[in-house]
């Protein structure tokens, strides 16, 4: 009996206000391919696979925005498993050149998985009329995750590794949650943020040195149906009990 009580008291105290207890993962993936989109369209020859570049409008033909792209399907993840995915981490590991110079970027997810990462492709292409993105109307659906700096000038610094977070709320969380859990394919955008002088130059997913762009996300789950009975039970249990022994003691 006592056996039976104890175990049951632990199954309670893993319930919590509201539900039960939930649990925090986090997974990391690398992309499976990338682009960095010009003026006239993708990016030319192997560089477009090797290198990710994203350049404001001061670097003129070369002004450039970044379309990196990530594959769920490895993780074969439920709907019952992935309760909320809370945020997402990206790292991109810096391969400079003498051009390179620090400047302010923007962080979107976009839900178009049809346009082009193919080099030489015509679109999409780098907007010069988008003095902010460089995006224009294209790549539609964009969630906004957030802005970050890069730092770096001139030819140094190769194989730093810049991270960049963000937390994930309404339409985007519920976006990425479907992605994760469909086993789909899944987008980020990279853009100059308002700042004309920047070049952020990254590895791209093929270079032979450096790692390619990585994404991580942090998801919530719930224990499986028969764990969440049993829990429920236990709580029930344990409280008529505590109202057996008081009566027992006012008798």
């Amino acid at each position: 009996m006592d056996i039976s009580i104890k175990t049951i008291a632990v199954c309670s105290m893993m319930a919590i206000s509201g539900g039960f207890l939930r649990a925090e993962t986090t997974e990391k993936i690398e992309a499976t391919s990338n682009a960095t989109v010009q003026t006239t369209g993708v990016r030319t020859g192997a560089n477009n696979i090797n290198f990710l570049n994203v350049e404001g409008s001061n670097n003129n033909a070369f002004a450039s925005f970044g379309l990196v792209e990530f594959d769920f399907m490895q993780f074969g993840l439920t709907p019952e498993t992935v309760d909320s995915v809370n945020s997402i981490q990206l790292v991109f590991t810096e391969s400079n050149a003498s051009f390179t110079r620090p400047g302010s970027l923007a962080f979107f997810i976009t839900t178009d998985l049809d346009a082009s990462l193919s080099s030489g492709s015509p679109t999409p292409f780098f907007d010069a009329g988008d003095t902010q993105y460089g995006i224009g109307a294209q790549l539609s659906d964009l969630y906004l995750l957030g802005t970050g700096s890069f730092n770096t000038s001139g030819n140094t610094g190769s194989g730093t590794q810049d991270t960049y977070t963000f937390s994930l709320s309404g339409a985007a969380q519920a976006y990425v949650r479907e992605q994760i859990i469909n086993g789909e394919r899944f987008r980020i955008v990279i853009a100059p943020n308002g700042s004309p002088g920047v070049a952020a130059t990254w590895a791209g997913y093929n270079h032979n040195t450096y790692s390619g762009p990585q994404v991580s996300f942090t998801y919530t789950s719930v224990p499986e149906a028969s764990a969440a009975t049993l829990m429920m039970f236990g709580g029930t249990f344990l409280a008529g009990l505590r109202r057996r022994r008081a009566g027992a003691v006012l008798e």
